[in-house]
């Protein structure tokens, strides 16, 4: 995921640039998709990683008490980090399909 995600970005940016019409809905979706990956790659490394890094010295005997209020907050990120994603894929795909506007 370290070379896939920065990637990924990397080619939408490339694919933002040479959108052919930049005064079309679908440049701004590209655009859109773009920042939204960036959002989704945010909530990733500022709110799971730091999670995800403290639950893997937990042991049976450290686990916390609030524990659970700890699985509600990674859970409540994770869903979050998908929608965007699946925002960031959906704004792509329509600025793909639709690349010029009806002008």
């Amino acid at each position: 995921m370290r070379i896939l995600v920065p990637a990924c970005i990397l080619f939408m940016v490339l694919a933002a640039g040479l959108y052919p019409e930049k005064k079309s809905p679908g440049f701004f979706l590209n655009v859109a998709a773009c920042l939204l990956i960036i959002v989704a790659l945010l909530i990733t490394l500022l709110v799971g990683v730091p999670i995800d890094n403290q639950i893997k010295t937990w042991t049976a005997e450290t686990t916390p008490s609030d524990w659970e209020a700890v699985r509600e907050r990674w859970q409540y990120f994770h869903t979050a980090r998908t929608f965007v994603s699946l925002a960031s894929l959906g704004s792509l795909a329509i600025a793909i399909i639709f690349p010029k506007s009806k002008n």
